[in-house]
């Protein structure tokens, strides 16, 4: 794995983002004008991870910090482009390593939806360390209000530590992770593209993480090196790998060392940086990589040609420029270099695609604006965005806004595109669009808000820019849209046809395309690969407007087809609840949202709590919500959560039950919250209970049909399915019921305590003192919790013995998801 030490020995792995295709016209360099935006502090997030950010079709920036949050294990971010930042999630421990630690940024899809990565953890076991108690790393899906949702998990065999992602012109992620090139279909699963025939630990230093783009002719190119030279490499979308150059480097001569990112510009040529070489081979007190010494360089590369050092950096310019070059809207080149400049802590730099350079900024280091920039954005206002990872106010990272004085612009996901292919235009005071135009032929457009705007390409469009026309300006792409021969995924068609009907119907769409997979919404929002996914016909049993789209591994996403339905005098069909979420409280908390999961759910639908109705928010039609008052969880016990559906049709549901745990309990500390089973087999989940108790009985709340549970003395709960277990995910409620003497206070170890000593060491490599506070926090926890008061008291009820012999009965809820597949 190569890694760069700057600023406090902070380790970052070299990450890689791309952009495919970029604008020609150049414009001279501008005063930089830099503000800082943001300083991070740690609870909102620190270290923030690079790629900096990107833009969504809400207009705000998004982005992820490699630390810091609610788990120290990072965070996601938006922020606006005036630099108001929201903490959306953080990563890691709250749900046991399910959506990984430490992110590595994040990719927009043509559909809007954003992707990305984490280095470590996730529910698989990571191979490569038999000890491990987690992933590898995982891929993740960002849904609404910031949901992490874990889509894939990395054991080893398959890569470990992946970077950043990018969208392929056939609609699929491609990415790397250290060993391994690799495609992802949401929806579908991963595919291995490159494995280099080695053992796991051989494979460290073959393919690095992140170093992977797509070329305009649909190939993918990446580097990869390790302190002796390196590589540039093509790959076929079936995986078939070219070395197209070398570099070549020893101790007395070395053009370049370790390049660590390609980009291809709108000319055509690809343009990278390397970490090391370049003419001079002096060991700076930047460079602590290990290799041969020199600040690194920025070089061009054509397929059939040899690399062409453009500038090699002395360090008076900048020093190791790990993050790969960006084109701005003005056509020129913009990086960062991790260490140099005035001041030894970085610079921001510009360099022309024929080889100009400036140094446009030199960072101070700390406190304020910080140091190792890492790299840059351009966001749709024509404003440059970019983080520091360490520094600031703080010392836990800044983000900051970089001004060239460069026009605002619209941006296109994707770039590229055939003829029919639906096309995201991303940008600011959209509302009143009058015209759309792929390089002069009009195009058909739906204005979805001020910063987005759907359409698709036209017949007879060229490849050329995207013009957007205002009510106050006309407004240009800062790329050239390509337009390619790619096929586009037939549109979906719906049935029954859109239209008024006096009863309720039933939907069945298919797709022309073969293979493809259909999404779709009902309540009349766009669907994306984040949507419902058909697996069959569904009912519509009331007035709703339903929308689908079809993809493909080898077709652009179709376009949208939408169907809107009003049903006179439905009948409703009988409700299914199939899960709640919280599953448990603590007797006597406040007051807060149940939410409520199944099918057939209408605006008329009623959540009961017991016998009593509650005020029901409907949300979809697999989705309800209610309050639950203070007053209904005053006291310890179960209560029956069904969902009624007034007539016609309609009905009562089965119920689903909800734990009120006494109040005082704490919560068992299972190792692992989630299994996957297949029908017939047995689920086990370690967990922790006072080792003083005895008589454990465990009850589990809302277990599939044929199955059960029960507590081992191995301390586990095991969940026993049938053969007729249906399919499905259940979150289950495990109450405990244990004769626990002394205080009533049931000691159990916290979840942090139960993490491997293997994890926490990898972890300690980006985390530095991790360890060492959670271990603190832990003897905190103990000491509150044991030999304080216990052994007090008289003689009880009943007459028995002396205080400290006393024993009562004690109950613990915990929550478990059981996946039956």
């Amino acid at each position: 794995m190569t890694q760069v030490f700057v600023s406090g020995n902070r380790s970052r792995t070299i990450l890689v983002a791309a952009l495919l295709l970029v604008c020609p016209a150049l414009i001279p360099a501008q005063t930089p004008t830099v503000t800082i935006l943001v300083n991070f502090a740690g609870s909102n997030g620190a270290d923030p991870s690079a790629p900096a950010l990107v833009q969504a079709t809400n207009g705000e920036l998004y982005g992820t910090t490699d630390q810091g949050g609610a788990t120290s294990s990072g965070t996601l971010f938006d922020v606006t482009p005036l630099g108001s930042l929201t903490t959306l999630n953080s990563f890691c421990c709250q749900n046991n390593y399910v959506a990984g630690d430490a992110p590595s940024g994040l990719t927009q899809t043509s559909s809007g939806v954003l992707y990305g990565t984490t280095q470590l953890s996730g529910l698989a076991q990571c191979q490569i360390d038999p000890s491990q108690t987690a992933g590898c790393g995982t891929i993740f899906q960002v849904g609404p209000g910031g949901q992490l949702t874990s889509l894939y998990n990395f054991s080893g065999p398959d890569g470990f530590g992946p970077g950043g992602l990018i969208e392929g012109t056939d609609g699929n992620l491609y990415g790397t992770a250290f060993g391994t090139i690799f495609k992802f279909t949401p929806g579908f699963g991963l595919t291995i593209l490159y494995n280099p025939s080695c053992t796991l630990e051989g494979c460290l230093n073959a393919i690095g993480a992140g170093s992977l783009i797509e070329g305009a002719d649909g190939n993918f190119y990446g580097t990869s090196g390790n302190d002796s030279g390196g590589t540039i490499f093509e790959m076929t979308p079936q995986g078939t790998l070219t070395s197209l150059y070398v570099f070549t480097c020893s101790s007395t001569s070395c053009n370049a060392d370790t390049p660590s990112s390609l980009m291809q510009a709108s000319n055509g040529i690809f343009y990278g940086v390397t970490l090391e070489g370049g003419t001079d081979l002096g060991n700076s007190p930047c460079n602590e990589i290990g290799g041969v010494g020199g600040d690194g360089t920025i070089f061009e590369f054509t397929p059939g040609s040899a690399a062409v050092i453009l500038h090699s950096f002395d360090g008076t310019d900048g020093a190791i420029p790990e993050s790969p070059l960006i084109e701005a809207s003005d056509g020129n080149l913009y990086g960062t270099t991790a260490c140099g400049g005035a001041n030894g802590a970085g610079t921001i730099f510009q360099i022309t695609p024929a080889g100009v350079f400036t140094l446009l900024y030199s960072f101070t280091g700390s406190p304020v604006p910080g140091g190792g920039p890492s790299g840059l954005f351009q966001a749709t206002n024509g404003l440059l965005y970019g983080t520091t990872p360490n520094e600031g106010t703080n010392s836990k990272g800044t983000l900051y806004s970089l001004s060239m004085g460069l026009n605002p612009f619209v941006e296109m996901l994707p770039a590229s595109g055939g003829a029919g292919a639906p096309v995201l235009i991303l940008g600011n005071g959209l509302t009143g669009t009058k015209d759309v135009s792929f390089n002069g032929t009009a195009a058909t457009f739906t204005v979805v808000s001020d910063s987005e705007i759907q359409t698709t390409v036209p017949a007879g469009a060229v490849t050329g820019a995207i013009q957007v026309t205002t009510p106050s300006t006309t407004l240009a792409s800062n790329l050239p849209f390509q337009v390619t021969s790619q096929q586009v995924a037939a549109t979906p068609i719906i049935s029954p046809a859109a239209g008024t009907y006096a009863s309720a119907q039933t939907a069945t769409i298919t797709d022309a395309t073969a293979g493809a997979a259909i999404y779709y919404t009902t309540d009349g929002s766009t669907p994306t690969t984040a949507s419902n996914l058909y697996s069959g016909p569904f009912p519509i049993p009331a007035s709703e407007t339903l929308q689908a789209i079809a993809t493909s591994s080898s077709y652009s996403a179709s376009s949208v087809t939408t169907a809107a339905y009003t049903i006179q005098s439905p009948s409703n069909p009988a409700p299914v609840l199939t899960s709640l979420s919280p599953t448990y409280t603590i007797a006597g908390s406040a007051t807060f949202t149940l939410t409520v999961n199944g099918s057939a759910f209408t605006e008329q639908s009623v959540v009961y709590w017991g016998t009593s109705a509650l005020a029901t928010q409907f949300v979809s039609a697999t989705e309800l919500t209610a309050q639950i008052s203070a007053a209904e969880i005053a006291t310890a016990g179960t209560t029956a959560i069904s969902v009624e559906t007034p007539t016609p049709g309609g009905g009562t549901s089965a119920t689903l039950q909800f734990d009120e745990a006494p109040s005082g309990q704490s919560a068992p500390a299972f190792t692992t919250l989630t299994a996957f089973v297949n029908p017939g087999s047995t689920a086990t989940y370690p967990v922790t209970l006072p080792s003083t108790a005895t008589n454990f009985s465990v009850t589990c709340l809302n277990l599939p049909s044929g199955a059960s549970c029960s507590y081992s003395l191995t301390g586990a709960v095991a969940i026993a399915t049938s053969s007729t277990t249906p399919l499905g995910t259940y979150q289950i409620t495990v109450v405990f019921t244990e004769t626990v003497p002394g205080a009533a206070t049931s000691l159990v170890l916290p979840p942090f305590l139960l993490l491997s000593l293997a994890i926490a060491r990898k972890r300690c490599v980006l985390r530095g003192t991790f360890l060492t506070v959670c271990l603190g926090f832990a003897l905190m926890f103990v000491l509150t919790n044991s030999g304080c008061g216990g052994g007090s008291g008289g003689g009880g009820s009943g007459g028995g013995g002396g205080g400290g012999n006393q024993t009562h009965q004690a109950t613990s809820t915990g929550a478990v998801t059981l996946i039956v597949q």
